[in-house]
């Protein structure tokens, strides 16, 4: 057990603002703290922004393999460099080559377009130009494989309405036959296909919760480790509760301006769409905070191993992005991935965000994930406190790693 560093405070003054200025204290005397508190949030806020500045996916390298060398040829190539997401870095000599470009990972496609594929557009024959990509990067695949897709239909249609044409056909019926069934589509939510708005928004939270956890489970579990426990029982009349919400408090504030800022910066600066009440997602913001702080002293009261907790809070919350609903849809999930999701936090604090914040539902609608999130902050520690009284409490439960 290491020796104490500070003495047992007197008899006045003590109490909940006695805890608070003792955190205080410590957090402005360690290191951790600090880099908890306000370097790991911001660098990687600052990441996040800076990956995904962009609103779209661009200029993804591709190749193309051209063996027939025609006017036709050379407009599919200039349709495929003229696409959003691809840029043409390299004009092979053989298939082979282009493969071997994708296996060494210097570009994510390649168009192989064989000998007489203009002789056989013009002669009304199947002209097939092959296109290679790897799917293995599941969004840049899907991204290459939908602007090949729609060079690909509307090459199509030109020359079928120039053979058309050629024919003797009239322009209105050439037109009606190029596109006989025709779909409006209207993007209720996110018409620009802006990633931020797609993937900023989760990852922003996901980072934050992270610190969070951590850093409530770093200030209890440093007092059983250093064997500070009574002291810091002492400072708060012996009273296990007041000793919680004083030492939770500077941190509750603080992570809670940074969610605000958080939400500032997404509605304000980036101009996402907000069709709630701003007041509401705050609310639901500092309520996000405050529930990973219950769970955090959740997890260190039923553990009492500052070590143990640390690891399990890494694997709780690390990969908690990927079962949010974000990326993968939670109905297609299994039921272990559900009930994974279903325990964080973050979760519901995403469906309100989304559901209430960009998709304007009503209040009545969103309740829910309010209300799930509230059941974190009432039933963890209902659960946690009276443990971690016992563990304070008992010196033979110091010490631990």
């Amino acid at each position: 057990m290491k020796l104490r560093r500070e003495p047992r405070p007197p008899v006045h003054p003590r109490g909940f603002a006695f805890t608070v200025r003792r955190e205080l204290k410590r957090i402005l005397s360690r290191r951790f703290h600090m880099v908890f508190l306000i370097l790991l949030p911001c660098l990687g806020f600052a990441a996040m922004l800076l990956i995904f500045h962009r609103e779209l996916v661009r200029g993804l390298p591709v190749a193309v393999c051209d063996m027939d060398g025609t006017a036709t040829s050379r407009l599919v190539i200039r349709e495929m460099g003229a696409a959003p997401s691809m840029r043409i870095v390299q004009q092979v000599d053989s298939p082979q080559e282009g493969m071997r470009l994708m296996r060494r990972g210097e570009i994510y496609a390649y168009l192989f377009i064989p000998k007489n594929f203009e002789s056989d557009a013009k002669r009304g024959h199947r002209a097939a130009a092959v296109a290679y990509y790897n799917s293995q990067w599941v969004l840049p695949g899907n991204m290459i494989n939908k602007d090949l897709s729609n060079i690909s239909s509307a090459l199509s249609t030109a020359f079928e309405a120039k053979l058309r044409r050629h024919a003797g056909e009239p322009r209105a019926a050439v037109v009606a036959l190029a596109h006989p069934v025709a779909i409006d589509g209207h993007a209720l939510f996110n018409p620009y296909l802006d990633y931020r708005y797609f993937l900023t928004t989760a990852l922003l939270p996901s980072i934050l919760q992270i610190c969070i956890l951590l850093a409530t489970i770093h200030t209890f579990g440093m007092e059983l480790k250093n064997g500070t426990a009574d002291i810091f029982l002492a400072g708060a009349k012996d009273n296990v509760v007041v000793a919680v919400a004083g030492k939770l408090l500077p941190f509750s504030v603080f992570y809670a301006l940074f969610g605000l800022g958080m939400v500032s910066f997404l509605f304000r600066y980036l101009g996402m769409p907000l069709r709630g009440g701003f007041g509401t997602v705050c609310l639901a913001t500092v309520l996000f905070v405050l529930a990973y702080q219950a769970v955090g002293l959740l997890f260190i009261a039923v553990l009492g191993n500052f070590r143990l907790a640390i690891s399990l809070a890494a694997v709780y919350a690390a990969p908690a992005f990927a079962f949010t609903g974000i990326t993968f849809p939670i109905l297609g999930m299994p039921l272990f991935a559900k009930i994974w999701g279903g325990l964080l936090p973050l979760t519901w604090y995403l469906k309100f965000l989304v559901r209430y914040g960009f998709h304007g539902a009503s209040l009545a609608m969103a309740m829910p994930d309010l209300a799930a999130m509230l059941v974190f902050l009432l039933v963890c520690p209902a659960i946690a406190v009276p443990i971690l009284a016992h563990r304070l409490g008992t010196p033979s439960q110091w010490g631990e790693l």
